[in-house]
């Protein structure tokens, strides 16, 4: 009788075992309710109308809203319907390792916003000048990453030698609009000599014009 009892108490306490061993551990076994883990409740009052059945009516609702808010069933939400035709909606506070996911996320986002390039941006910083503040602007351009600012630094040099070949083009094309002005200008008593250097000039103005207009 005496042996029969010790089994029984050694089953017992192997059973209370593996059913503690089971539940280890406990953070990842054991979901803490609202009231401990924190969250959110929503409370939604349901307008029934006289002739409908409000235990149909809040089951439709709660049925539309789950399949909005949670189709699949892992958010671990909680719908049920209150009395007085209202119904209740349980949003636990996201654990840890999701806040913590969250953040990077954000800063991560932020860290890209921050040096997003557009081409308005990149614009409006090769036109800055002097150097130095057009340099500060692609600065902040490129943020940390040093092969954006490598690319940054090739873009202002290639602005740069357009920029001095549209000049070059200005220039010389209003010389070119001067000389032809006065060749069409020019006096009947305009000697022959005359006429050649000015259409001479206007050439070569011409020659030096044209690769520039391609820039």
């Amino acid at each position: 009788m005496q042996a029969n009892q010790i089994w029984k108490s050694a089953l017992i306490a192997l059973a209370v075992l593996a059913a503690g061993l089971s539940l280890y551990p406990l953070d990842k076994t054991l979901i803490p309710g609202l009231d401990l883990a924190g969250g959110t409740v929503f409370v939604y009052q349901v307008e029934v109308k006289r002739l409908d059945d409000p235990k149909t009516v809040l089951d439709s609702v709660l049925n539309v809203i789950r399949k909005r808010l949670d189709p699949s069933g892992v958010r671990n939400l909680v719908f049920r319907p209150l009395a007085g035709n209202r119904i209740e909606i349980q949003v636990p506070l996201a654990p840890k390792e999701t806040d913590q996911l969250r953040r990077d996320y954000n800063d991560a986002h932020k860290q890209l916003m921050k040096s997003n390039m557009s081409l308005s941006r990149v614009d409006s910083a090769m036109r800055q000048s002097p150097a130095e503040k057009r340099n500060a602007q692609l600065d902040r351009i490129a943020s940390d990453r040093t092969d954006v600012r490598a690319q940054l630094e090739q873009m202002a040099k290639a602005f740069d030698a357009l920029t001095r070949a549209k000049t070059a083009f200005d220039r010389i094309s209003a010389e070119l609009s001067e000389a032809s002005a006065r060749r069409s200008s020019l006096p009947q008593s305009a000697t022959d000599e005359e006429r050649r250097q000015l259409g001479e000039t206007i050439a070569d103005l011409a020659e030096r014009v044209e690769p520039l207009g391609e820039a």
